[in-house]
């Protein structure tokens, strides 16, 4: 079975990628919804890649491992 390493560097970066969207969305989304800034089409094209990376990255936890002492 295809299993991926806690220690995988390209994993961490994945995870860093991962961390930086949900910065991004916890700053910009309240940033648009309090000024009622409209949706163009960059920030659709931005939300589309933002949800197929969270939910790659869903799919990637269920194959990720991680130690128990």
């Amino acid at each position: 079975m295809f299993m991926i390493s806690g220690d995988n560097l390209y994993k961490q970066l994945f995870d860093l990628y991962i961390m930086a969207l949900v910065l991004y969305v916890a700053i910009v989304v309240p940033f648009r919804l309090g000024f009622n800034i409209e949706e163009t089409k960059v920030f659709k094209v931005i939300g589309y890649v933002i949800d197929i990376s969270f939910f790659v990255d869903m799919v990637l936890t269920f194959f990720t491992s991680f130690y128990d002492e």
